[in-house]
């Protein structure tokens, strides 16, 4: 303890985390330590030694958070080692108790034998471990990273909900040690419950604290308690078979230790039956209860027969039936979910070599498609009705029973953020749920949507696995490839931007490295996981927008200083190594959002991102600035403000596109009209209906004279109007956002 608890103490500092010290009655000068060098931590001391169950269930009844983590004394957690598991149980309800990853304290590339990366239970009661099976310890290399539903969790470091500690009744005082544990797990499942592992959490775990591997006693505790859990919680219709054929198993045990020499340890197994015989009356048999096999982390065969006798000594080994791969891209049928800005472009482009159909929720736009109109204008007219009429491979529909049976599903929906600035994951996770529905082995389901790193693995493969009721990386696999569309854009599009691929395997990662690279001309990277490629994709956008939020800021400064900012980045670009960033509204789908992803992220591991959340406070408050800035330069001509009429040129996101999502420029009109002005916006690229739809504003489609005019989009269309026939008088004021305009005619630049 005095080596562990301060690493413990310095790694939990988590809101709301109480770090508590139970005494088992110890004769060791515990007590003393902790009253002399630790007296802020509180310290339950107990009359007697009940051991490890009497123990936690005397202490648990003193504690009153929502969630407990039993951690044995000799266990150093990794930092942020309580952040997964929180967000492990905000992911699934039905969790009741988790494990973070058990990692060996001396040599860390290897699992620790108590729990490694979570239990598991053979037919016959054989208890094991993902990473470790009887004394067979795996390296620990990555190859457990995902997390699952187990069986049980080890009582090295247990997580459990304080309402299934309560309900369950805490641990069963007849084990006294050993498999306790597994056994208010198994009872947790038949109160319908769920156990996890956590591979982000992790613990270094010393082990044989309690017992020694060698002792007698904990031979006799082992075999009891296994005899004894079993008939506490297995089926009726399976008890007396199963305890038959452990009794038989547990002779051949006892051969074993007569082989290595170990007589001591066989009558403590004659010794455990008998006592299991005598105690097993004082326990009421399970009724209406679920089999075995109906449990997660069970598996219908004997560990014990295939490790001695077939050499399976992995939990992978266990894995059966083998994962149904896809062998090639060759002929396979490719669904695209969500046809907007990436979805459509993506859609026509595997049309030209592969059967895809493309999919929305949108009837209007499916119409609309099949009618050889894009909204988005990201496809044209004549190219779209070619590739419809032309093509035998292509279907654009709205109908979700035409994408089943496809080999290739392809997710490409909006993950906005809420006005809180959280991520929004509806779409995407509704997309999911329905893919769950009908998904078939061998089947590939690839992600293009923003999301942070860990997305796809925590929040969208168990939605897959569990209305689909297939195994990830067994029956069904997933890859993720950010999308890097530039709406407007005529320059850099699908095929020419290099494109980012990964897979949950490096099997399947080669098919989607495969796949993509069969149509973009740039070629792809196959990125080393599906984290990272998350994490690049969030990163991308995030870096884009510090930058821009840099100029900003440089705008402000030099607006209080009177100089040009442009003319400023225009000398200041003259050396080699600067980045030339322009300052503006930054909206649009991925700068204004990626990077709240990113932080959330973080904030949830523990990290509060300070150049990341500094730089978009920044950038989101701009709109502000603009207003402000308008409203300085109309008083400074002495135009009334209240009933003076404006026209904001602009609507989209940026120039030459469609895009209105995430505008900013919706916010400059809120500025404008809150201080009494009468607006008028005219954008010819955005969707009148839309903007009506979404923001209550109906875009003009004549122009009139103006107040004052703000340049807000340098779209092309505007770079041919006559500004000074726009102005009311020679006192209207243009103030020129992009700083696009010649110099005399306006007043101010951003």
């Amino acid at each position: 303890m005095q080596q562990c608890l301060p690493i413990v103490i310095r790694n939990s500092q988590y809101p709301g985390a109480t770090i508590t010290v139970v005494d088992n009655a110890s004769t060791d000068g515990s007590a003393e330590f902790m009253s002399g060098h630790y007296p802020e931590i509180r310290f339950i001391q107990l009359s007697e030694n009940t051991g490890y169950a009497g123990g936690y269930n005397e202490a648990l009844k003193q504690c009153t958070e929502d969630y407990f983590v039993l951690l044995n004394s000799d266990a150093e957690p990794d930092e942020q080692w309580l952040s997964p598991l929180l967000e492990l149980v905000a992911r699934h309800p039905d969790l009741g108790a988790a494990q973070p990853h058990l990692i060996d304290y001396y040599k860390r590339n290897k699992f620790e034998y108590a729990g490694a990366a979570g239990g598991f239970i053979d037919k016959y009661g054989y208890p094991f471990c993902r990473g470790r099976i009887f004394g067979n310890v795996e390296t620990n290399q990555g190859q457990y990273n995902n997390p699952i539903p187990i069986f049980w969790a080890s009582g090295a470091a247990l997580f459990i909900k304080r309402e299934a500690w309560e309900r369950a009744t805490g641990l069963d005082l007849a084990f006294f040690a050993h498999m306790e544990e597994i056994d208010l797990c198994w009872r947790l499942q038949l109160m319908g419950y769920s156990i996890w592992s956590c591979p982000d959490s992790r613990v270094f775990h010393i082990g044989g604290a309690t017992l020694s591997n060698q002792s007698p006693r904990k031979t006799f505790l082992n075999f009891r308690n296994n005899l004894l859990m079993l008939h506490k919680n297995l089926h009726p219709s399976e008890k007396s078979g199963r305890i038959l054929v452990r009794k038989l198993l547990d002779g051949l045990a006892g051969v074993f230790f007569l082989l290595q020499g170990k007589w001591s340890h066989i009558p403590q197994i004659v010794k455990a039956h008998r006592e299991f015989d005598r105690i097993k009356s004082q326990f009421p048999a399970t009724t209406g209860a679920k089999t075995l096999a109906e449990l997660n982390g069970s598996i219908t065969q004997s560990i014990v027969i295939g490790y001695f006798t077939r050499g399976k000594k992995t939990w992978q080994q266990w894995q059966d039936p083998k994962p149904t791969y896809p062998m090639s891209v060759t002929n396979k049928k490719i669904a695209v979910i969500g046809l907007g800005y990436v979805g459509l472009p993506l859609t026509l482009a595997f049309a030209k070599k592969y059967s895809t159909i493309g999919f929305d929720v949108n009837s209007k736009r499916i119409a609309e498609l099949n009618n050889g109109t894009d909204v988005t204008k990201e496809v044209n007219h004549n190219e779209l009705v070619s590739a419809i009429s032309n093509s035998f491979s292509l279907e654009l529909t709205d109908d979700s029973s035409r994408i089943q049976n496809s080999d290739i599903y392809i997710v490409t929906v909006p993950t906005p953020v809420d006005q809180q600035k959280l991520p929004d994951l509806t779409f995407l996770l509704e997309a999911t749920k329905m893919l769950g529905a009908m998904i078939s082995p061998g089947n590939i389901i690839i992600y293009e949507s923003t999301v942070y790193p860990g997305c796809t693995e925590n929040d969208c493969v168990p939605i897959l696995e569990s209305t689909s009721g297939l195994k990830y990386n067994i029956d069904f696999f997933c890859g993720y490839s950010p999308e890097r569309i530039n709406p407007g854009d005529r320059v850099n599009t699908l095929t020419t931007i290099k494109k980012v691929t990964s897979g949950s395997n490096p099997e399947i990662a080669e098919i989607v490295d495969q796949l993509y690279s069969s149509i973009i001309n740039a070629g792809t990277f196959k990125a080393k996981s599906i984290k990272v490629a998350e994490a690049c994709k969030a990163i991308e956008n995030a870096q884009r927008d510090v930058n821009i939020s840099f100029v900003n800021e440089l705008a402000l400064i030099f607006d209080l200083m009177d100089i040009d900012t442009a003319d400023v980045l225009e000398a200041a670009q003259t050396k080699w190594n600067f980045l030339h960033f322009k300052p503006g509204l930054v909206g649009g789908h991925c700068i204004g959002v990626d990077p709240y992803y990113l932080a959330y992220e973080a904030e949830k591991l523990g990290h509060k991102p300070q150049v990341i959340l500094s730089g978009r406070k920044v950038n989101d408050n701009m709109a502000i600035f603009v207003a402000n800035k308008l409203l300085k330069l109309m008083v400074s001509k002495s135009i009334s403000i209240n009933g003076s009429h404006v026209l904001i040129l602009g609507l989209t996101f940026k120039e030459n596109c469609t895009d209105i999502r995430n505008s900013k420029v919706f916010e400059v009109y809120d500025e404008l009209i809150a201080l009494g002005m009468i607006v008028d916006v005219f954008d010819p690229n955005a969707n009148s209906e839309q903007v009506y739809n979404l923001h209550n504003i109906q875009p003009v489609t004549q122009l009139k004279t103006y107040d004052a005019i703000l340049l807000t989009v340098a779209h092309d269309q505007f770079l041919n109007l006559n500004f000074n026939a726009l102005k009311s008088n020679v006192n209207s004021v243009i103030f020129d956002l992009k700083s696009t305009l010649p110099r005399e005619l306006v007043d101010a630049r951003l």
